[in-house]
């Protein structure tokens, strides 16, 4: 029995129709309880408590005394580490627990990356007040983070030991890593399908904010995806292949996900890593551009193992394409664009989440936003001319919250 990880929902996923080329007698999807009617169509086993290794063990266990575990992938980033355990458990070939902390753990993760000469941020494990403050007095501004945090959660950032003194008793310290704040010129991600070892599909986005900084104010969040022509697509895509050699993570095929900030110097510094698919519909980014489908080509060989077929044939981008989050603002809205409004043929996909006449409270995180657009157009064309048409639809609802 196949064992599938996955704390995520099919609209990220897709596997309510990737796994339809498969019998389901051959794997069980594991999910989260609220992701029932999202994964309908699968072969599903649901836990209320999927958070709980002790009841994720209890559940292979069982599964395996019916139909031996032959095999585990895990598809979230927080499955990572329980699946290399579970291989471990089960003497199951793959990613083992050393290697998984390696894009998981960050302090670990950082180590890594200096020892192939990347350029990181001033980082330090902090197990007291002290070596918190020692830091911030040596680097001045900066960020704590969770060691095995994802999406950005969890992050603090600290201007001054004033303001350290004051978070300190709210968190266990050594669960976190500080480090310098980088003062850097643009953000990019290393997108990429690896099968066997060699990157099969790579692509390099721009995040034309901050991350930290999304939902703080009415900016949109805009990740662009680069020419595969452009210079630092081409030198990224050699430091994507760096760190693969080097972590050498075992899995036939995996996503991978890396960011790294560019200074005003032109140094490349390395901020994180992991092997998983990025979110922000980067995904769907990569399969609009190349017109492939990723998440299906990872399943596909983790099911047959057969690979041989993709490096032995090349992609190409043939499309430019860029994804819009935008966030919500408390307040009234008065007006908001819903789908019919999109209706446009370069649309790719409009989801909006609020609508005219709701009144926004209170917004629970920086991805609780008010909608998300996919954009495709021809390689040829200006994405601001098309950013600026968006804008121009959105303007009363901009002008609104402002």
């Amino acid at each position: 029995m196949k064992i599938i990880l996955c704390s995520y929902p099919n609209v990220v996923t897709k596997l309510n129709s990737i796994l339809l080329n498969f019998d389901q007698e051959e794997y069980l999807l594991i999910i989260p309880y609220n992701y029932c009617k999202s994964y309908r169509n699968c072969n599903y086993f649901a836990l209320k408590n999927y958070e709980s290794t002790n009841t994720l063990k209890e559940t292979l266990t069982y599964i395996d005394n019916i139909l031996p575990v032959e095999d585990i992938i895990a598809l979230s980033e927080n499955d990572i580490l329980r699946a290399a355990k579970f291989r471990g458990t089960y003497k199951l070939y793959g990613q083992d627990i050393d290697n998984a902390e390696l894009f998981r753990n960050k302090y670990k993760m950082k180590l890594a990356a200096q020892s192939i000469d990347l350029l990181t941020a001033p980082f330090k494990n902090i197990s007291n007040k002290y070596d918190l403050f020692k830091f911030i007095q040596s680097h001045g501004q900066s960020l704590i983070k969770p060691i095995y945090g994802s999406a950005s959660k969890g992050i603090i950032e600290l201007h001054n030991i004033e303001q350290a003194q004051k978070i300190i008793n709210n968190i266990d310290l050594n669960n976190y890593l500080i480090e310098k704040k980088i003062d850097f010129q643009d953000m990019y991600t290393i997108d990429s399908l690896i099968i066997n070892g060699y990157i099969y599909i790579n692509a390099v986005h721009k995040y034309s904010i901050d991350p930290l900084s999304f939902g703080n104010d009415n900016r949109w969040h805009i990740i662009s995806q680069l020419d595969e022509n452009n210079s630092l697509a081409h030198d990224l895509k050699k430091y994507q292949q760096k760190i693969v050699d080097s972590f050498k993570n075992p899995s036939i095929s995996y996503g991978m996900h890396t960011e790294v900030f560019l200074t005003k110097k032109d140094e490349i510094i390395f901020c994180e890593t992991t092997c998983r698919f990025g979110g922000a519909k980067i995904p769907d980014l990569i399969n609009l551009a190349f017109e492939i489908e990723i998440e299906k080509i990872n399943v596909e060989i983790f099911f047959n193992k057969n690979y041989q077929k993709y490096l032995e044939t090349n992609c190409y981008q043939k499309h430019q394409v860029a994804s819009i989050l935008i966030p919500k603002t408390k307040g009234l809205v008065k007006y908001f664009p819903q789908k019919e409004d999109l209706d446009l043929d370069w649309v790719e996909e409009y989801t909006p989440f609020i609508k005219n006449g709701m009144y926004i409270e209170d917004i629970s995180n920086k991805l609780d936003i008010a909608a998300f657009i996919v954009i495709k157009i021809r390689k040829d064309e200006s994405l601001d001319i098309y950013i600026s048409k968006l804008e121009t639809i959105f303007k009363d609802y901009i002008s609104n919250t402002l």
